[in-house]
């Protein structure tokens, strides 16, 4: 998978480097429904690509990083209608803590810094599998979602990617087939630590709109 490498100097955390990739589903949308309850909602390529990425970041890097995957979803869509009070085109902030940990207006100031910054391209590939299952008493309290701005924070460790990358693969098989509503979902809050969770992934699809078609030759 490409990213874009930049690296900013911060004042509270020094050098950090962010990692955005070079090309994100149309699919993939990240909004907040109501307080504190967050929703992703993807197709079957979507849900996939986080899988990568959730296992890319599993793996701690030396150096302090974040990864961000910003919106790129369509500016309407008709799963919009559902959520009233909802906060749509949200972008996705994810980090291990064992690379980086700061508060969410710190990570804000980062990416807000990188926009006047040149970066390099790289590849970054998976160096762990999807797991079968996970020791359900190493997940307890790990998983940190947060909502700041515009944004979604995840902070975890491994064994929180892990078992983030194995939620999301259950989309990966799916069909895109237009229905009303959503086809599948899951509860990432069933850890003990619920307050800190409160996010659901939803598998939904949407065909493309007359624009796009013509702007990818369909």
């Amino acid at each position: 998978m490409k990213f874009i490498k930049k690296t900013v100097t911060n004042k509270r955390n020094g050098i950090v480097n962010v990692y955005m990739p070079v090309h994100i589903p149309k699919q993939l949308r990240y909004m907040e429904a109501a307080d504190y309850h967050r929703v992703i909602l993807g197709n079957s390529e979507a849900f996939e690509f986080l899988r990568d990425i959730f296992l890319i970041v599993s793996e701690p890097i030396r150096e302090p990083s974040i990864f961000y995957i910003p919106d790129n979803s369509e500016h309407v869509e008709r799963f919009q209608e559902w959520f009233r009070n909802g906060t749509f085109h949200m972008d996705f902030v994810l980090s291990n803590y064992h690379s980086f940990c700061s508060k969410p207006k710190n990570i804000k100031l980062i990416i807000q810094q990188t926009k006047r910054i040149d970066g390099e391209t790289i590849d970054l590939s998976p160096q762990s599998v999807v797991p079968d299952k996970l020791p359900y008493w190493k997940l307890d309290g790990i998983m940190h979602f947060k909502s700041y701005s515009k944004y979604i924070l995840c902070s975890t460790n491994r064994f929180g990617f892990l078992d983030l990358a194995r939620e999301a693969n259950s989309f990966v098989d799916y069909e895109d087939e237009e229905t009303y509503m959503c086809e599948g979902h899951r509860h990432l809050g069933y850890y003990r630590n619920e307050d800190r969770v409160q996010t659901d992934f939803w598998y939904y699809y949407q065909s493309l709109s007359e624009q796009e078609k013509t702007e990818n030759g369909a």
